[in-house]
C-alpha cells in the first residue's frame, strides 16, 4: 500500500518512465495545494483526481481519448486550472450547474482557467462555461473543436474574463452585448464559426482589448466608430479611448461593407507609438507572482495571415504584432489616409475588397511595415514614390488593380517578384515586368494636321488592294476545285 504523500505532489512523465516527485510549492492561499503535470503522449482515459489532491492539473499535450465522465467538472471543480488541450477527447462536456462546484472564491479556489482546445468535443456548449461560472472564469480556450449552439445573451454579476478563445467551432448567432462589460478582457478570438452580428463596435471602450479576431464568420454591415454607432453613449465611450490598446483587428472573409472612416484608424493608439509596444498589458494565464514557473508557460496563441502565411502565435509573440487584416470584405471607397498614422504596424492586409482611389503616400510612413497587401481591389493612379523608402517592407501585392505609371526602382523593391504587380495594372512599367525592363513610357504618336488625312487615305488605297489580290486568289481556287471546272482557266493559273 502506497502512502499518501505529505505536501504537494506534482506528476510528470518524461521519456519512458513516470516519475513522482515531492516539492516545497508554496501558494499563498492553501499550502497543501498541489499541481499535476502530465506529458508524455499517454492514452486512455482522463486520470482520476482520487489519488490527488491537486489545484493545477496540466494534461494537455497527451492522446488520452473517450468521453468525459459526466462528473468531470464536479470532481475537479475546486482546481484553479483545468488543462486538457490537444488530446483526442469527443462528446460533449459535461453539463453542470453552478452550484455543484464546491467553489470557495473567497480562499482562492474557484475555476479560473479552462482549456479544452484541440480535442474532438461536439454539441452545445453548456451555459455555465460561456457565462464564466460563478463570475470566477478568467480565460477559457474552446479553440479547434466542432462545438455548435449560441452564447447566452444575459449574465448575471461581474465579468471577470480576461482571454475567450472559441476559434474553429460551428458556434453561431450574436456576440453577448454583456462582453461589453467585461473590463479585464484583453483578448477575444472567435474566428471561424458561424457568428451572424454586426460589427461589435460596443466593445471599442475595453481599456485592455488587443486581439480581436471576427475572420471567417457571417459579419456584416459597416465598420463603425464611436460618433456613428447609434448604441453608444457619449458619456461611457471616449473617441480617445476607442479601441486604444488593440494590436491585432482580424476581420477578415466575412461581409462587412461601406466606406471605411477615417477616425476608425486614428483611434488605433497602441499601433501609433512604437515605443510603448512592449508596455501593452500581457494576458495572466494560470498562476501569480511567485508561485512555480510549471503554470506560466506560453499560452493563447492565435493564428494569423501574413505574407501568404498562417502563422501561430504565442503570447509572448503577440507583444510585438501589430496587425490590420480586413481582407476579403466588401469595403468600398478610398482607403482612409488616416492609415499612415499607425508607424508601428508590421502587417496591414486590405486585398479582395473594392476599393478606389489612388494608394495613399501616407503608406510610406509605415516605417515598420513587413507585409502590405493591396491586390485585387479598383485602385488606381501610380504607386506612391513613397513606398520605395520602407526598408522593413518584406512582402508586397498590388497585383490585380488599375495602376498605372512607373513602378518605384531601388531599396525594397528590388527583391519583389514580377507577380507582385502583375495581373490587372496594364499601364505599369519598369524593370520589374520582364517585358518592359529599361523602358520607358513609349510617348503618344502625334502627326500633323495637314498630313492625317493623305495618310490615311494611302493607308485605306493599299489596304483594298491587298485584300482584292486575297479574294480573287480564293475565288480561283474554289473554281478550280470543282468538277467540271474549265482545263484552260485552272491551266493558266
Amino acid at each position: 500500500m502506497i502512502a499518501k504523500p505529505e505536501g504537494p505532489v506534482m506528476i510528470s512523465a518524461h521519456s519512458n518512465s513516470t516519475r513522482l516527485s515531492f516539492a516545497p510549492i508554496a501558494y499563498r492561499k492553501d499550502p497543501s495545494s498541489a499541481s499535476a503535470k502530465i506529458f508524455n503522449r499517454l492514452r486512455g482515459a482522463v486520470p482520476s483526481p482520487s489519488l490527488l489532491s491537486a489545484s493545477y492539473l496540466d494534461y494537455s499535450n497527451n492522446k488520452f481519448s473517450s468521453m468525459l465522465p459526466g462528473d468531470f467538472l464536479t470532481l475537479y471543480g475546486t482546481a484553479p486550472s483545468i488543462n486538457l488541450a490537444n488530446n483526442q477527447l469527443g462528446g460533449t462536456i459535461p453539463y453542470a450547474e453552478c452550484d455543484q462546484f464546491h467553489y470557495e472564491e473567497q480562499d482562492g479556489e474557484a475555476l479560473r482557467d479552462l482549456d479544452l482546445s484541440g480535442n474532438n468535443f461536439s454539441g452545445e456548449v453548456p451555459p455555465y462555461v460561456l457565462r464564466g461560472c460563478n463570475n470566477a472564469l478568467r480565460v477559457l480556450n474552446l479553440r479547434g473543436n466542432r462545438l455548435e449552439g449560441t452564447w447566452p445573451q444575459e449574465m448575471d454579476g461581474t465579468c471577470r474574463l480576461e482571454a475567450v478563445d472559441l476559434h474553429g467551432n460551428q458556434i453561431r448567432g450574436r456576440l453577448p452585448r454583456w462582453l461589453a462589460n467585461c473590463k479585464e478582457l484583453n483578448g477575444l478570438d472567435v474566428g471561424g464559426n458561424n457568428f451572424m452580428d454586426s460589427f461589435p463596435s460596443w466593445l471599442g471602450n475595453l481599456p485592455h482589448l488587443r486581439v480581436l479576431i471576427l475572420r471567417s464568420n457571417q459579419f456584416y454591415g459597416p465598420v463603425t466608430t464611436v460618433s456613428m454607432d447609434p448604441h453608444s453613449h457619449r458619456k461611457n465611450h471616449s473617441r480617445s479611448a476607442y479601441f486604444s490598446s488593440l494590436q491585432i483587428i482580424d476581420l477578415a472573409d466575412n461581409g462587412f461593407t461601406g466606406v471605411l472612416p477615417p477616425g476608425l484608424f486614428y483611434s488605433f493608439k497602441t499601433m501609433a507609438q512604437a515605443s510603448t509596444v512592449h508596455k501593452v498589458r500581457e494576458v495572466t494565464v494560470i498562476g501569480e507572482q511567485g508561485e512555480t514557473d510549471i503554470h506560466q508557460e506560453p499560452r493563447n496563441p492565435v493564428e494569423v495571415a501574413m505574407k501568404q502565411q498562417y502563422m501561430r502565435m504565442l503570447e509572448d509573440q503577440q507583444l510585438d504584432l501589430m496587425l490590420i487584416d480586413l481582407s476579403n470584405n466588401r469595403f468600398s471607397g478610398s482607403i482612409p489616409r488616416t492609415v499612415g498614422n499607425l508607424t508601428a504596424l508590421l502587417v496591414l492586409n486590405l486585398s479582395r475588397n473594392a476599393f478606389t482611389g489612388e494608394i495613399p503616400a501616407e503608406i510610406g510612413r509605415l516605417s515598420q511595415v513587413e507585409s502590405l497587401d493591396l491586390s485585387w481591389n479598383h485602385l488606381t493612379g501610380e504607386i506612391p514614390q513613397s513606398l520605395a523608402s520602407l526598408t522593413a517592407l518584406e512582402w508586397l501585392n498590388v497585383s490585380y488593380n488599375d495602376l498605372s505609371g512607373s513602378i518605384p526602382s531601388g531599396t525594397q523593391f528590388s527583391t519583389f517578384p514580377s507577380s507582385s504587380f502583375q495581373g490587372g495594372n496594364r499601364g505599369l512599367y519598369g524593370c520589374l515586368l520582364p517585358v518592359r525592363c529599361n523602358l520607358t513610357r513609349p510617348p503618344p504618336l502625334q502627326v500633323t494636321g495637314g498630313e492625317s488625312a493623305d495618310h490615311r487615305f494611302q493607308v485605306v488605297v493599299l489596304y483594298l488592294f491587298i485584300g482584292s489580290g486575297f479574294a480573287l486568289a480564293i475565288v480561283v481556287q474554289v473554281v478550280c476545285s470543282r468538277r467540271g471546272a474549265r482545263k484552260w482557266l485552272c491551266r493558266a493559273n
